[in-house]
């Protein structure tokens, strides 16, 4: 509130004024006082500190708030873990013991690291693979531990229908047939069909490499169900928008990998528009293997597709080995996220997770397989992000994207 003299500038009536006033511009106070103004010049010159209070508090408005935007988050986020594994051997599946030791030994490996909830799931397999195995097998690793581990299904049975059956000899018997399985999954109470794939590169002698149409009759299918019961489908897919060749080092590390890879694009895009109610989740974003999901193509594919929501995969070596990969970009050299990616998940905040694609075996048990490092990764990621996006991507987006209470 300002003297009727100084809100008319008339320095003459300054003199006459008989008060003190507190003035507060962006946070600078600024302290006029004029009571008892005896001539002309005193009047002036408290003018001149009120205009000069007005220009600094200005000058001040208009600096970049770089406290704000460099926050970071401050109180630990209990996160959801949308993408995780066990590494079960055939012994293993049917053995309610052996199933709660290796529930006891993931809870204590989520707790290190500040993830609440993580959903399980089978990985993608097809016919040539050996150890095979679909969601039942998971049932006593979840079972009493619902409120953490969740269950996901389609890995083992779904997947294996889709890569053993081509397009075009999709029937209505085979299709049928899918729908109860799908059904039946979903009344297990699981909250994903997952792991499923489109394009999965083998990256060791011993892993698989996996290929089908992501418009496949059976995928199709898939969103048909997924929008009916609302359970969202994990897709691991590395995406090309051309044709092109191989990388030299997957050809070395795995002979199933094809001296081609075709472009895939477009049939994903078909896939997303069959049924726009389902929720597609695409996996291991952020450390996809070819690097394509960069945050351009990403832009514009979750700009033109509402129902596709992203997972982040971000392994420890992100923030541990200089040397990592060029296709690594999430991360920048220094461990701050990049700014380019920050820009998108600002911009999309809504459609962001994290998903460790870690794999636990039983105790004591070293394997190929074993990653904890991975909860290591999403807990620095996460604790990089502002407060508000770190609540977002690392709990609350999953909640309402998976049926998650």
């Amino acid at each position: 509130m300002f003297c009727t003299g100084i809100v008319n500038f008339n320095p003459l009536l300054l003199g006459r004024s008989r008060c003190v006033h507190n003035f507060i511009y962006n946070q600078i106070a600024f302290e006029l006082i004029y009571c008892n103004a005896v001539n002309f010049k005193e009047s002036v010159i408290i003018l001149g500190v009120f205009i000069l209070g007005i220009v600094i508090g200005i000058s001040v408005m208009k600096k970049p708030r770089v406290q704000e935007q460099s926050s970071v988050s401050s109180e630990p986020i209990s996160i959801i873990d949308t993408h995780l594994h066990t590494s079960l051997s055939p012994s293993d599946r049917t053995n309610e013991a052996m199933g709660q030791a290796i529930a006891n030994e993931l809870l204590a490996k989520m707790d290190r690291y500040d993830i609440g909830q993580a959903i399980v799931m089978p990985p993608p397999q097809g016919p040539d693979q050996r150890a095979v195995y679909t969601y039942t097998a998971l049932s006593s690793i979840v079972a009493t531990n619902r409120d953490r581990l969740l269950l996901g299904g389609g890995g083992g049975d779904l997947s294996m229908m889709i890569f053993s059956t081509d397009p075009e000899d999709v029937t209505d018997t085979l299709k049928n047939e899918f729908r109860s399985i799908a059904e039946a999954i979903v009344s297990t109470g699981a909250v994903s069909f997952g792991e499923m794939a489109v394009l999965h590169l083998c990256l060791d002698p011993n892993h698989v490499y996996l290929v089908t149409q992501a418009d496949h009759p059976l995928y199709l299918l898939l969103t048909d169900v997924s929008a009916e019961t609302g359970v969202p489908i994990d897709v691991h897919m590395e995406v090309l928008t051309k044709n092109a060749s191989t990388p030299k080092r997957f050809l070395d590390v795995c002979d199933q990998n094809p001296e081609m890879l075709l472009e895939n694009f477009s049939g994903f895009e078909r896939l997303l528009d069959h049924n726009l109610q389902a929720k597609i989740v695409l996996q291991h974003v952020g450390s996809d293997n070819l690097g394509n999901w960069d945050p351009t193509l990403l832009r514009t594919t979750l700009a033109k597709h509402p129902n596709l929501f992203v997972s982040l995969r971000v392994p420890d070596l992100y923030f541990t080995n200089s040397s990592r990969p060029s296709t690594l970009t999430l991360i920048d050299s220094d461990g701050t996220i990049n700014s380019e990616w920050l820009a998108l998940l600002e911009d999309f905040q809504d459609r962001f997770m994290v998903g460790s694609d870690t794999f636990t075996s039983l105790p004591g048990a070293q394997t190929p397989m074993d990653f904890p490092s991975g909860f290591s990764g999403l807990q620095k990621f996460i604790e990089l992000l502002p407060d508000d996006l770190a609540k977002k991507i690392g709990h609350d987006n999953a909640t309402v994207i998976y049926p998650i209470e």
